[in-house]
């Protein structure tokens, strides 16, 4: 099971969930906020590695059409030394691994078609949204899930 929840980061450092935003980022270019991904029971990211946000799942869903077409994939956060990685390990599953040197290395085995669906479902959901929150980004946005056809 995987659950992939978006968050922003409001003006008083609250995170709320995309869904209840009622908002624009203060910064635009600096879209604060956080992934909660949970696969298999093992949490993978959290509130507590937030970051620009619009620009990590814009590096997510790179990462999962490399890992289609490549069998594995690397991305890094935006603003820390955080790095996400998947890589087929055989029998339709994926090794998805963080690592930062702060922080225990977290990771898991899951099937390849269920992260597929819910990392690009919860990524166009996200980048959807925030095009109508923040328009002026929204060519940047639109080019970003353009990445989606191709999964």
């Amino acid at each position: 099971m995987i659950s992939v929840i978006s968050y922003l980061k409001d003006s008083d450092g609250a995170f709320v969930p995309l869904g209840e935003v009622d908002f624009a980022p203060s910064n635009p270019r600096h879209v604060e906020g956080a992934i909660d991904l949970k696969i298999n029971g093992v949490t993978i990211l959290d509130k507590t590695l937030w970051d620009d946000v619009d620009q990590l799942w814009a590096y997510i869903v790179d990462a999962i059409r490399d890992l289609r077409t490549n069998g594995e994939s690397d991305t890094s956060f935006p603003d820390q030394p955080i790095d996400l990685s998947f890589r087929r390990t055989g029998g339709g599953r994926v090794l998805v691994t963080l690592e930062s040197g702060t922080i225990k290395q977290r990771k898991v085995s899951v099937d390849e078609s269920e992260l597929t669906v819910a990392l690009c479902g919860a990524a166009d959901a996200f980048l959807a949204r925030l095009s109508e929150i923040l328009p002026m980004n929204r060519l940047a946005y639109e080019a970003a899930l353009s990445g989606l056809a191709d999964t």
